[in-house]
């Protein structure tokens, strides 16, 4: 696909806000295409399809693709450039603002796409949202985006994301993707991620809120042990913030970011029972 004479045809300035970067490469569209092995019978719901350069490509082997696009000036040039595809729905809408039970999904859903930078995390947690829906996420992301996703405890990527993403999915990095194969040339190099989705939950957590308040905690003051984080996030006292590390056989002088995420479960769970237990709390400040 000739991207610049699509450019000049639609006269197409990308917006540099809404961070976008169209892939330009046709080698990675292809390996692209082939990583998301593609069934007839697919349902597919392409986040950010721009021009349509894998569009084109996953339209001619799915069943059915969602294609969700923000800009209202590449939706109208989707719509000339696949208006014939039977198969196409195309969504003008923020992909955080929608839900995809809204959609009336015959069978799990496969999710690709290329992601805008300023926005990924808070896409890639929106899609964990989306429980029961999709079979695997597929897509590109910042190089160091891939980075965190699959790094682990100790490492100095490890976070909030990392955590989350093991909790949901198996992700992986597919294959390092050069800056040089999109247009507008990004500032860093990107790759191709993706995160099987757990078709039943491999963790179970008794209450969902506490060990995701935990997770934040803990990486809220990266430098901070983890009772500092604990006591200066929930006001816990520092006794009961130790006590409740012990209770859980975490050593209280270790940092956020050596937690593994079994050792996250058991915390908030100890960290639930003593919230909700009047004879157990009296360590809450200002109760």
């Amino acid at each position: 696909m000739n991207l610049q004479a699509l450019f000049e045809k639609h006269n197409f300035h990308p917006k540099k806000h809404w961070g976008q970067n169209f892939l330009i490469d046709e080698n990675i569209r292809h390996k692209i295409i082939k990583a998301a092995d593609l069934q007839r019978d697919d349902t597919i719901i392409e986040i950010g399809p721009g021009f349509g350069v894998l569009s084109e490509g996953i339209l001619k082997k799915a069943k059915r693709v969602i294609a969700i696009e923000k800009d209202k000036r590449l939706v109208e040039i989707l719509k000339d450039r696949f208006g014939d595809f039977p198969n196409l729905e195309i969504i003008n809408k923020d992909i955080l603002k929608v839900d995809f039970r809204d959609l009336k999904l015959a069978k799990e859903t496969k999710v690709i796409g290329n992601l805008p930078y300023y926005i990924t995390t808070p896409i890639i947690f929106h899609l964990f949202k989306q429980k029961g829906v999709i079979d695997f996420i597929l897509i590109t992301v910042q190089k160091e985006v891939g980075e965190r996703l699959t790094a682990k405890p100790g490492n100095k990527n490890y976070g909030i994301l990392s955590v989350k993403a093991k909790f949901f999915s198996q992700p992986r990095v597919v294959f390092k993707i050069s800056a040089k194969s999109f247009f507008p040339v990004p500032k860093v190099d990107s790759c191709l991620v993706k995160l099987d989705i757990y078709k039943e939950k491999k963790y179970s957590v008794q209450d969902e809120e506490a060990f995701f308040e935990i997770i934040e905690a803990a990486f809220s003051q990266r430098r901070k042990t983890i009772v500092n984080c604990l006591t200066s996030n929930f006001s816990l006292s520092k006794d009961l913030g130790k006590k409740l590390l012990r209770d859980t056989n975490i050593d209280f002088k270790r940092r956020g970011e050596t937690l593994t995420l079994e050792e996250f479960i058991k915390l908030s769970k100890n960290f639930a029972e003593i919230r909700v237990s009047p004879e157990r709390n009296h360590g809450f400040k200002n109760r």
